[in-house]
């Protein structure tokens, strides 16, 4: 491995285990400053994954496998995502194609589904079905908006996001449309309003929090720092598509902008918290069927483009 590569490597991994927690801990102290409560500290995150990790587990004995190793798998699999995707404004030190991108992000929701139902209890089985009947609206957004990306930048590495594109004629509407796409599709896997209340305690609301009801201890803490690892990934990618359109070429300019519209995508989020209420279960497809649209869109126009 050589020094760069190392280096590198260094750098995301301070990156990826720090920014996450505090972009949770600025969301969580920001949507509470709105909703004029005194709320958590900027940094209380951190201290709450320190506490899980001392307690012990409480494990069902009607539990098996499946249960006990979902959390590492999960987050094992956004580890894999930040390795191989230029979230951060750089390239990966890692190569990776859309296809494995997304073929990880399955993976850890089918994990979490299966540890779900592997409980036997109603809220589980309950969050799992609708979780995978919200993945049937963002998978198919997530590959779109990512291949028209893929298409402008003229190949299926997703290190292309790091580098600005060419944007000439019709595609200038290709990223903003593949972005306001992945940002939706962000909103359904980082569980935000008007999806999901993020802060609720009512069961029979929940969608992804149901699925986490049977954990605690370390187990809790893993699930707990993958949440804000996705959350940071995946707004990471929307900030890279929009940081195209600025065809900015040095490599700490793209830094800097991507921490910058992260930080923008956290504060609008918990803006959207505080303002919109949840939508009616039955209601969630009209409004999922816009992001699939717009990704459909963008991948028209790239393909036209070429």
């Amino acid at each position: 491995m050589s020094t760069s590569t190392a280096m590198l490597l260094a750098e995301l991994a301070v990156e990826a285990l720090v920014l996450p927690l505090l972009l949770v801990g600025i969301l969580r102290t920001l949507r509470a400053r709105l909703q004029k409560r005194t709320g958590p500290r900027i940094l209380q995150p951190f201290y709450d994954l320190a506490r899980l990790t001392r307690k012990s587990s409480s494990i069902s004995l009607e539990t098996g496998p499946v249960f006990r190793t979902a959390p590492a798998i999960s987050l094992t699999a956004y580890l894999l995502v930040a390795l191989v995707t230029p979230w951060w404004g750089l390239c990966a030190p890692i190569r990776g194609d859309l296809i494995l991108v997304i073929f990880l992000l399955a993976t850890a929701r089918m994990a979490i589904g299966l540890a779900a139902m592997d409980t036997g209890t109603a809220f589980g089985g309950m969050g799992a079905s609708r979780e995978s009947m919200l993945s049937i609206f963002v998978e198919p957004t997530m590959v779109l908006a990512l291949s028209a990306a893929a298409l402008v930048s003229g190949n299926l590495w997703l290190n292309g996001l790091a580098k600005p594109s060419v944007i000439a004629g019709g595609s200038a509407y290709v990223l903003p449309l593949a972005a306001a796409a992945l940002w939706l599709a962000a909103a359904v896997e980082t569980s935000r309003m008007p999806i999901e209340d993020p802060v609720t305690h009512l069961e029979l609301t929940m969608i992804h929090e149901a699925q986490l009801l049977e954990y605690s201890g370390a187990r809790l803490a893993l699930l707990e720092y993958q949440s804000a690892l996705k959350l940071t990934v995946l707004y990471g990618l929307v900030a890279q598509l929009l940081l195209n359109e600025l065809v900015i070429r040095e490599p700490f300019e793209r830094w800097v902008g991507t921490l910058g519209l992260i930080l923008c995508l956290v504060v609008a989020a918990a803006i959207l918290d505080t303002l919109l209420v949840r939508l009616h279960w039955r209601k969630l497809p009209d409004l999922l069927i816009f992001g699939l649209a717009f990704s459909l869109v963008a991948c028209l126009l790239a393909a036209l483009r070429g």
